[in-house]
């Protein structure tokens, strides 16, 4: 059975990409992108910590997780580009699920 992950991981090292995938077990998952693609397209994340200037979605940082074979598109809608929806935007991603 596939395994799926919606992660809030405040991954502003960007250290969970194609190359370098999430392992849990035998399972390695990522969002289908480089590191590169993933600094350029899917700035999502933001966190307040002490002395935090509310300078937001400026790193990488909310995905959705799966394995290779399943990640077509990890992506961040345009019609949400703008928005602030709590304290980060909403990610979607397109999976190849066969039966």
């Amino acid at each position: 059975m596939p395994t799926i992950v919606l992660a809030d991981t405040n991954d502003e090292y960007t250290l969970i990409s194609k190359k370098s995938p999430f392992k849990i077990g035998s399972y390695k998952l990522s969002q289908g992108l480089t590191r590169s693609k993933l600094k350029k397209e899917l700035i999502s994340c933001c966190w307040h910590e002490k002395g935090h200037k509310l300078n937001s979605f400026v790193a990488t940082g909310d995905y959705i997780l799966a394995p290779a074979s399943m990640m077509i598109k990890n992506y961040i809608p345009d019609s949400y580009k703008d928005i602030f929806a709590s304290d980060h935007r909403p990610v979607l991603a397109d999976l190849n699920i066969k039966k």
